[in-house]
């Protein structure tokens, strides 16, 4: 029997100086993909913002993406920003971090992710 084994997610949190804004999310996403150097070129990513209190707000469920793929890289930018803007519009509190969530992953799982995706967008 084989037993697959569960990842451990590692969580880079941006602490925050001023107020979150879109132009400052979007910066701060930017930078991570920049600075991201893992041995793979696919991520399972969770993106969170932090509140002043013990508040966590998830602004994505799980997403699988190619790091060398620009456009993907662009495309969950721009949702994640999207997800902020309904976000602030909920007048919730001001966030204090944000919270990105990842693991590395094999090219399998980026294929099984998009084949499920794929087939829910189709349904």
């Amino acid at each position: 029997m084989l037993i697959k084994q569960a990842k451990q997610m590692i969580i880079k949190t941006v602490n925050l100086k001023t107020n979150l804004t879109n132009k400052s999310l979007r910066h701060n996403l930017y930078t991570f993909f920049r600075k991201y150097n893992g041995k793979s070129h696919y991520i399972s990513i969770i993106t969170k913002l932090s509140t002043k209190g013990d508040t966590v707000y998830t602004l994505n469920t799980k997403v699988t993406l190619d790091v060398n793929n620009k456009d993907e890289k662009l495309t969950f930018i721009n949702l994640i920003t999207d997800k902020f803007i309904e976000h602030k519009e909920g007048k919730h509190g001001l966030a204090k971090k944000i919270l990105i969530c990842y693991y590395e992953c094999d090219k399998e799982e980026y294929i099984n992710y998009k084949k499920t995706t794929s087939v829910q967008w189709a349904s």
